[in-house]
């Protein structure tokens, strides 16, 4: 006869989610997350009981009222007439089951069912069980606890509830288990061979705090790895060490589910794995994932995730990812990633990160960044970055650098805060503080310049230095203007500016004699420096050229090009008189309709008058110049 007890309560469903799309490969790490909705499994109802002498069919009646559950079961087979006391306070049926048969039944759910029935006599090799709960010493339910046996390897890890079963091969008859979970002690089981155990253990926590005495596991590619195999990575402290192991996915391998916990000489994953540490070499076809130490050669199809240091030779068709310090060369068709220092060559097709310290040479089609520094080069097709660059920057963009001493070349910008060397730059180079030289097609520009700047326009707010440029700038540098006559025009203003070792000049100037509808006039640049250590006197040495022009500018050549030496004598704190002599040469065109009336007779005299080839005349002659200059 079958004693049946309404109301069942459906089991909990564990889920495992895969991830699918294009990239398949996340489908083959995936087999650990777990789902959301959950019910509680009859086995794990709680119960409160307390019964004396009573039978085992009234005590398992008292306990599907309370849990809600149904029993199927012959009363016969179990004996269910006999009497027997329990008391438990607030524990699982699974429990309950176990104090009241001792092993020598068993149970399973079957549709709203929990059936139970006389377990088969053991063989003596038959394995020994190990199950139970395990709680903390505040009774809180321990999950993702990790029960094992060290020789063997084999593993169990404790559900939602606390619970977990493991098998323990006869043949292994004095292995001790052992029970791990991050942040309590550890404890020791040894199981009854051929026997059924069923233990409560509590673990106390452990007496100091050791966050920070076990490796994270957990860096980027955890979401690819089985739930199961993470957790017993995170708990187990002793390390394993085997010359070989072989893996079809982390799950999959001759390490089981402490692989993440076991050291290798050599590793191949057919498609990908997870091991603590490989010492010599892993191929992956697909995915290498290492949680602590690697070298010396690894190579992966898409991606190489090393959670602690590596030397050696790191290649991967995709990516490369480390995350402490690396001594070696690393190889990726895509990117290359170093969170600690990196010492060696990375080169990527893309881009390579390193969150320290660079010693060696970075190499992209994109770009490069070397967070803390760089000592030595990097080269890319678009950006090289860094925060201290000793050596060389080469791109075909922009470079940029918080402190550079060396070489920054590029072909639109170099930046930095401090530059000591060179920067080279298509378009524009910017420094706070430049101890060096600038050259750039366009603009240089620097707070501070000691050195040269070379380019059309040069800009500083102070400058030591040399600027050498069509527009020179250097806001507390040299600035003065000079207002003057010249034998060949009375009226001229100049503006010189930039240092007094180098400075540009840009004029202008017109005859006013000649006012009416063709006025004569000119216009040009120049450069010129300064020298003399008196207070008040010092010399100028200027070269000038400039356009001359009557009415309509048209595209006649009529050029006067002047050198001149200068006296200048200071008289008060802004203001001097300039006098010098010039020797000046001029070329024009003879076949102009104004060359007889106005352009051959610019000057009062000439030193030569030749002709210089078709419609060409130079002249020549010696001329003054007189004036003031205001500072």
């Amino acid at each position: 006869m079958l004693l049946l007890v309404r109301h069942a309560m459906p089991m909990k469903k564990i889920h495992n989610v895969k991830l699918a799309g294009i990239f398949i490969v996340m489908l083959l790490f995936s087999f650990g997350v777990r789902g959301q909705n959950k019910t509680v499994s009859p086995f794990e109802q709680r119960v409160t009981i307390t019964m004396h002498d009573k039978t085992i069919e009234v005590v398992l009646t008292e306990i599907s009222r309370l849990a809600n559950i149904t029993f199927s079961y012959s009363p016969e087979a179990l004996n269910a007439s006999k009497k027997i006391s329990l008391s438990i306070e607030n524990q699982p049926v699974r429990y309950a089951l176990n104090t009241i048969f001792d092993g020598s039944v068993t149970y399973r759910k079957q549709g709203k069912f929990v059936i139970l029935q006389p377990a088969k006599q053991k063989k003596e090799n038959s394995p020994a069980v190990v199950e139970g709960y395990l709680t903390s010493s505040q009774g809180d339910l321990l999950t993702d606890a990790t029960v094992y046996n060290p020789k063997n390897k084999t593993v169990a890890t404790t559900d939602d509830y606390g619970y977990f079963r493991l098998e323990i091969d006869s043949k292994n008859k004095q292995d001790t288990l052992k029970v791990s979970k991050r942040g309590f002690e550890d404890a020791l089981l040894i199981p009854v061979p051929g026997k059924t155990t069923f233990v409560n253990l509590s673990l106390p926590k452990e007496s100091k705090d050791s966050s920070g005495t076990l490796d994270q596991p957990d860096f980027f590619p955890s979401a690819l790895v089985n739930h199961k195999l993470q957790v017993n990575s995170s708990n187990v402290t002793e390390t394993f060490n085997r010359f070989f192991q072989l893996s079809f996915v982390p799950l999959a391998g001759t390490n089981s589910l402490l692989s993440g916990c076991t050291s290798n000489l050599i590793s191949l994953n057919i498609l990908g794995g997870y091991i603590e540490s490989v010492k010599l070499l892993e191929v992956g076809s697909i995915m290498n994932i290492v949680r602590r130490n690697a070298g010396v050669i690894q190579a992966a199809g898409i991606g190489n995730f090393v959670g602690g240091k590596f030397t050696g030779i790191q290649a991967a068709g995709v990516l490369n990812y480390t995350r402490k310090s690396f001594y070696g060369l690393q190889v990726a068709g895509v990117s290359n990633t170093t969170a600690g220092n990196f010492n060696g060559i990375q080169a990527a097709a893309v881009l390579n990160l390193t969150s320290g310290n660079l010693t060696g040479l970075q190499i992209s089609g994109l770009m490069n960044s070397a967070k803390r520094g760089c000592e030595g080069m990097q080269v890319a097709g678009v950006m090289n970055v860094t925060g201290k660059i000793k050596g060389c920057q080469v791109t075909g963009v922009i470079n940029t650098a918080k402190k550079a001493d060396g070489l920054q070349l590029s072909g639109v910008l170099n930046q930095t805060k401090n530059g000591k060397g060179a920067q080279i730059a298509g378009v524009i180079n910017v420094a706070d503080t430049l101890k060096g030289l600038q050259v750039a097609s366009v603009l240089n520009k620097a707070n501070y310049c000691k050195g040269v700047q070379l380019g059309v326009v040069n800009i500083a707010d102070s400058c030591s230095g040399t600027q050498i440029g069509l527009i020179n700038i250097c806001r507390k540098g040299y600035h003065q203007i000079d207002v003057y006559a010249t034998e060949t025009f009375y009226t001229n203003i100049a503006y010189r500016g930039g240092t007094k070792q180098f400075y540009t000049i840009l004029m202008g100037g017109y005859d006013p004699r000649t006012i009416g509808n063709s006025p004569l006039y000119t216009f040009g640049a120049g450069i010129g420096t300064s020298f003399g250590n008196r207070p008040k006197l010092n010399y100028d040495v200027d070269l000038l050229t400039q356009q001359v022009a009557s009415g309509i500018i048209d595209d006649n050549i009529n050029m006067l090009y002047r050198l001149g030496f200068g006296v200048n004598y200071k008289m008060a704190h802004n203001f001097a008189l300039t006098l010098g002599l010039t020797y000046n040469f001029y070329l024009v065109d003879s076949s102009t309709a104004k060359y007889e009336t106005i352009f051959s007779k610019l000057s009062p005299y000439f030193i030569s008058n030749e002709p210089a080839g078709t419609n060409r005349n130079i002249k020549t002659w010696i001329g003054l110049k007189a004036g003031i200059r205001l500072f």
